[in-house]
């Protein structure tokens, strides 16, 4: 079930703006269309710069009713621990990215996530809850 919520009630909304400022600024110096791994480098060093928690790659095993199955999910970054981050630099609108971060969110602690295609004239952002 879908419901919309006010966003001023969106978890960690301060942590989220930050997030997406700390893009935004990326974005303005890099421009648009590179290579990811250049975004998600540099997002990581504005991490740093910030001294903002965060784990890189974290790897979240697909678990149904005690059984682990071999298929494995790595989000590009998590955010003291409460946030996922996926970094994208594609030529399509952000909702083909969707799913992996639903199922991220579905089998990880983290139940917002972001995220930020950096590909377009225009940085894209997309922010989901899982209540």
């Amino acid at each position: 079930m879908t419901q919309n919520y006010n966003p001023s009630d969106f978890p960690f909304r301060e942590e989220c703006l930050a997030l997406i400022e700390i893009a935004s600024n990326i974005h303005k110096t890099l421009g648009s269309g590179l290579n990811e791994c250049i975004y998600k480098t540099e997002f990581e060093t504005e991490l740093k710069a910030k001294d903002i928690e965060y784990q890189t790659e974290k790897r979240y095993s697909v678990n149904i009713n005690g059984m682990v199955l071999e298929h494995k999910f790595y989000s590009d970054f998590v955010v003291n621990d409460n946030i996922i981050v996926e970094i994208k630099s594609v030529p399509f609108n952000i909702g083909n990215s969707e799913l992996i971060l639903f199922n991220q969110l579905i089998m990880s602690k983290p139940k917002v996530g972001l995220v930020i295609n950096f590909y377009n004239e225009l940085i894209q952002f997309k922010k989901f809850v899982l209540y």
